[in-house]
């Protein structure tokens, strides 16, 4: 009994100890002020701290699109005091504005709860109940977790956590279910851990966040063979980081487009075979809440002098339904009860089009032939939904092929150059006139001098 005694004792000790010394975890009654603000962390880490400042993450809580579409949300469901608006509310803000769900903060009245997904929540998360909807365990407090073993710190304690260079950590928040009927609203992680990319060992971390070599996680710290940047870099082009976010789209899938002839003549029909591959994104593309974005796939044929014809356009994404049968693109996330349609790329999918295009009649010169994946943050249904303006596309890919015609197209030089022919009656005038005058010049200089 006395051996039972002194272990309980000591268990309880440690447990005791350990939690005073990791501070409160979820759920606890803990201040949003248990948190840093980044601008603390950025006295040490300024080069990761400027790169998180540009990213989707630093974003999470001001971006317009997601405001103005969480008010839409809340009016639609009755306004800011029904029951089911407010649980709306909270579910969203949950990932968008983690300390403020942590700290009972919702919708965020401090600096620290409105920080988005800032710099401390994420390196005070010590654990997970799961994948989706928020599942995160956090423990704010002196101890920051990393990918490092070795880091010291003037300004903090520090611990390596393992489950910061795993998707599962991502997971937490970037799959998303319906907190009513539980259908699959964003499922990143699931895509990526049922494709080749788990099976390789890729990490998320490894595309998202991309590795710098041979360089410093924090300013006075050791160099090291790798580190993390921290753009988060997806495929929001126009409110985070455009060059990085542009670079990953471009980095997503390839396309091949291919003519079955070099040469042809009006009224021939050429035949168009293009490949689109999923060749470099580790879940399927669009990703995210893909009901929401434009990825589509163009085909287009432009003659030479630049009349173009669309051949083919599929736009790709998730169609959901909701509880009156309605699947247009307009039902949005809060009334939807069930996916209609789901046409998107898994990773290394691969998918083959097969057109034809009949040159038309007085054709000259060429036809060229180009296939384009463009993509918005936004589709038209959702812009027009909250007031906004129609979002721009990126190229994520493009491939083309020319096929040449007979006959030429005049060009621009040589239609301004035959619209300046100078009649040859003017032409004599223009030189008897200069022959007048040389002629009374020289008749000047022969006169003698008085």
């Amino acid at each position: 009994m006395r051996r039972r005694a002194t272990l309980f004792l000591c268990l309880t000790t440690t447990a005791i100890v350990m939690l005073c010394l990791n501070g409160p975890a979820s759920g606890a009654d803990v201040s949003p002020a248990a948190w840093q603000l980044d601008s603390y962390c950025r006295g040490c880490h300024t080069t990761l701290h400027t790169q998180w400042k540009t990213s989707m993450h630093a974003q999470a809580f001001e971006d317009e699109i997601y405001q103005k579409t969480l008010n839409l949300a809340i009016t639609d469901l009755g306004g800011p005091t029904n029951a089911d608006a407010k649980d709306l509310q909270v579910f969203c803000l949950s990932c968008h504005v983690p300390i403020g769900k942590l700290a009972n903060d919702l919708p965020p009245t401090t600096a620290s709860s409105a920080t988005a997904v800032s710099c401390d929540f994420c390196h005070t998360v010590s654990g997970t109940n799961g994948i989706g909807n928020a599942s995160f365990i956090n423990t704010p407090g002196d101890v920051k977790r990393g990918p490092y073993f070795d880091a010291i710190s003037p300004a903090h304690d520090t611990t390596l956590s393992t489950l910061h260079t795993q998707s599962e950590f991502c997971g937490m928040c970037h799959d998303v279910y319906h907190p009513t009927n539980g259908i699959p609203l964003e499922q990143t992680y699931t895509e990526w851990k049922n494709s080749p990319y788990a099976a390789k060992n890729i990490q998320c971390q490894h595309c998202m966040m991309g590795e710098m070599r041979d360089t410093q996680a924090a300013d006075s710290g050791p160099k090291r063979k790798v580190v993390f940047a921290h753009f988060f870099a997806g495929g929001n082009f126009i409110k985070g980081n455009k060059d990085e976010s542009l670079k990953s789209l471009k980095s997503a899938a390839t396309i091949k487009l291919i003519t079955d002839k070099g040469n042809a003549k009006p009224g021939d029909a050429v035949k168009v075979d293009v490949t689109l591959t999923n060749s470099g994104a580790g879940h399927k593309i669009p990703t995210g809440l893909t009901e929401t974005r434009d990825m589509r796939l163009i085909i287009m044929a432009i003659s030479a002098t630049g009349q173009q014809t669309k051949v083919f356009e599929e736009k790709f994404g998730t169609v959901m339904e909701d509880a009156a049968g309605k699947h247009d693109g307009t039902v949005p996330v809060w009334r939807a009860v069930k996916i209609f349609s789901d046409n998107r790329l898994a990773p290394e999918e691969t998918r083959a089009y097969n057109k034809t295009f009949t040159i038309p009649a007085g054709a000259k010169a060429s036809y060229r032939f180009e296939a384009a994946l463009k993509y918005s943050p936004a589709n038209q249904e959702s812009t027009d939904a909250i007031g906004m303006k129609r979002l721009p596309f990126a190229v994520m890919a493009s491939a083309a092929q020319t096929v040449l015609l007979p006959g030429k197209i005049p060009t621009a030089a040589s239609a301004v150059k035959s619209s300046r022919v100078v009649p040859w009656f003017i032409w004599v005038g223009i030189a008897a006139v200069i022959a007048i005058f040389l002629a009374g010049t020289w008749m000047i200089r022969r006169k003698p001098q008085a």
